[in-house]
């Protein structure tokens, strides 16, 4: 750009005087300058044609004009809506872009008001002199719509601009008489594009009053003027309900679904009418004890299949809360789709078969109970529910129920989880005992707790970040009958309303929200930890992949691929060593990745490193790492969005570790 501004006050400091000879060039050299040579014809003046600015300045490209919709907002911050936007945009074409020195020049030369009688503070460097010119030259096609004075000879011919004030047509003539003009540095006339990029907007007042003119360059997700009435409106706002978020684990044939699915029909959610259809239609292909099951299992192959394989989505309501109930695989293959579940959770419910052997199974050497219990507390679930499910097999034994609760409570309370937020329910999801009510005598004579309704409804709800810039990873993609191309994904932080501007992320894609549905029905706006599926406009399906996010325009999610973070390893086969190649789990990416380097190991008792550049990572430890992924990722930290600042490691089918995001590099 440094290279096109010098060519353009080339131009404008040509001198295109009417003293050319009588004699043309042709009679004297025998040879046309247009035929000098190919394509010169177009650079040669010609008097027949109209005095038109444009025939000497060449276009704008595409990177000047991002790069004025980057600055003049920020001049406008500062120097108020009062100057019209072309006097904005020659100015800092004159000052090669540099905001600082544009902005003194403006209030200096172009405002009637003193840098005085603004009430802000801007933090600059040591003034520098800027030329003093009686006007900003021309640098735009005459066309435009203000006056504008260009360094041209005063015997040029005469041009019409536009007037501001209708009905007043301004002629100016093409020259100015010289001036003298104060000589800047030659290390400060220009400013590399990449610093001007870098002028952050903290330098301006946020009380600034920005113009309308300058609004219009912006991409907001809402005007202001919307964005203080929502917060105000969420402030002030009574729910008669908390929402939560619930995940249901464990290992496969421990009878998730089957549990959820008749809970859900206990509780009016599936008719009488559908569920006899599914015990019809389950009884044709041999698995008639899976008919619960299909209220949650919907794809055709996990029907036949008999197990989970994708997170099954639905909502239900209790006494006190609205629950969005995530329904997770428990085979090992699934694992991945497992993450991105407990991912979008705020609880969890982890189902254990209490048969005979099948606890063991499920809980001892390669069982999916203990790896499903620490990816949930590594993604955030801190609450956890535990069903010991199947007891009607059992006879309702006490003594089995208790064995099973003195190993689980062992082994919760060292993966992170507290007393007070870990509790065990008794029940059959086959039958239904101890979902919606209690009736079995056998129970009833050593249980008197709560019902698995009842404990669900006690479940704390999770601190939004309703404050924070809008934040949705998407989770899946969609054709709406009604909404057309949809997304569906959990709002990790912000709010959104319909008729929002959103940032498709990493593709950078600005796209229009047209439909908002959460909990089962439309609504007109949704907050940050609630699960949505949202009609989008203005942007192609094609375009959009499990794992984008979706942010405020204002505020973009960063971007890289390369990251510092503290991870804890968990059971490992073979040590970790610098450049370990692993499995990225983030929210629904799953991306290959290699730990670059191992920077430090952390002291688990003072959270200081005790080891400084390790040669492998064991079992059980706490270490600092670089880790570097195969493609630019949307990355958060997490001590900016902690449920966006987690992740996971698996290698060879298994989970060998879960970290948090500390430094984007």
């Amino acid at each position: 750009k440094t290279e096109k501004m010098s060519r353009h006050r080339a131009y404008r400091n040509k001198s295109y005087d009417d003293d050319y000879g009588s004699e043309s060039d042709e009679e004297d050299y025998q040879l046309s300058p247009s035929s000098a040579s190919p394509g010169s014809a177009q650079y040669m003046y010609n008097r027949a044609k109209s005095n038109n600015l444009s025939s000497f300045v060449p276009e704008e490209s595409e990177n000047d004009d991002a790069l004025l919709d980057e600055l003049v907002p920020k001049v406008y911050d500062v120097v108020g809506n009062s100057h019209n936007e072309d006097d904005v945009v020659n100015a800092l074409r004159d000052h090669d872009y540099n905001l600082e020195r544009t902005i003194a020049y403006i209030l200096e030369h172009l405002s009637e008001l003193s840098v005085d009688q603004f009430d802000m503070e801007i933090e600059t460097q040591p003034k520098k002199t800027v030329p003093a010119k009686p006007a900003a030259k021309a640098s735009t096609p005459v066309k435009s719509t203000t006056p504008a004075k260009a360094s041209t000879p005063t015997k040029s011919a005469p041009v019409a601009f536009k007037s501001a004030t209708p009905g007043k047509p301004v002629t100016i003539t093409l020259g100015v008489p010289e001036t003298k003009t104060t000589e800047i540095p030659p290390e400060e006339k220009k400013t590399p594009l990449k610093k001007v990029l870098q002028v952050s907007s903290d330098t301006i007042s946020p009380d600034a009053k920005m113009s309308p003119m300058a609004e219009k360059k912006i991409n907001r997700q809402m005007p202001i003027s919307k964005r203080t009435e929502m917060e105000e409106k969420i402030k002030n706002q009574t729910k008669e309900k908390e929402h939560i978020n619930l995940v249901v684990i464990g290992h496969v044939d421990a009878g998730k679904s089957t549990l959820m699915g008749h809970m859900l029909y206990e509780l009016g959610n599936v008719n009488a009418k559908t569920m006899h259809r599914y015990e019809k239609e389950s009884k044709e292909i041999g698995k008639g004890a899976f008919s619960y099951a299909w209220v949650l299992d919907e794809h055709a192959e996990e029907r036949t299949r008999g197990i989970t394989m994708d997170v099954g989505v639905t909502n239900f309501e209790t006494e006190h809360r609205k629950v969005t109930l995530l329904d997770a695989p428990g085979h090992r293959d699934f694992v991945p789709n497992m993450i991105s579940g407990a991912a979008q959770a705020d609880v969890a419910l982890l189902v254990v078969d209490s048969s005979t052997d099948n606890f063991e199974r499920g809980f001892e050497n390669d069982g999916q109970t203990k790896e499903h219990a620490l990816l949930a507390r590594s993604l955030g679930v801190n609450q956890m529910g535990v069903v010991v499910n199947k007891l009607d097999s059992m006879n309702w034994n006490k003594e089995r129920f208790d064995n099973i609760v003195g190993i689980l409570t062992k082994f919760l309370k060292q993966s992170g989880f507290k007393d007070s937020s870990i509790f065990f329910v008794p029940c059959s999801g086959l039958t239904g005992e101890n979902l919606v009510e209690r009736k079995e005598e056998g129970l009833k004579s050593w249980y008197s707790g709560p019902t698995l309704l009842q404990r669900i409804d006690q479940f704390e709800p999770a601190e939004r970040e309703v404050t924070k810039p809008f934040r949705l990873a998407i989770t899946d993609v969609y054709k709406a009958l009604n909404a057309g191309m949809a997304i569906g994904g959990k709002i990790e932080a912000g709010f959104v309303n319909v008729g929002d501007k959103l940032l498709l992320q990493p593709n950078n894609e600005i796209c229009t929200v047209k439909s908002i549905r959460s909990h089962g029905g439309a609504v007109d706006y949704a907050l940050a930890g609630e699960n949505v599926d949202i009609g989008l406009a203005g942007i192609e399906m094609q375009h959009i992949s499990i794992g984008n996010l979706l942010s405020d325009p204002e505020h973009p999610v960063p971007i890289a691929k390369k990251f510092r973070a503290q991870i804890v390893t968990f059971s490992l086969e073979r040590s970790i060593l610098a450049g370990h190649t692993v499995e990225f789990h983030y929210q629904s990416i799953n991306e290959a990745a290699t730990v670059s380097a191992l920077i430090g190991v952390v002291d688990k008792a003072t959270g200081e490193p005790s080891k400084k550049k390790p040669r492998y990572l064991d079992s059980q430890t706490t270490a600092i790492v670089e880790i570097r992924t195969r493609n630019t990722l949307c990355l958060e930290l997490y001590a900016n969005y902690k449920q966006l600042g987690r992740f996971t490691l698996r290698s060879g089918g298994k989970t060998i570790a879960a970290g948090i995001i500390d430094t984007l590099l």
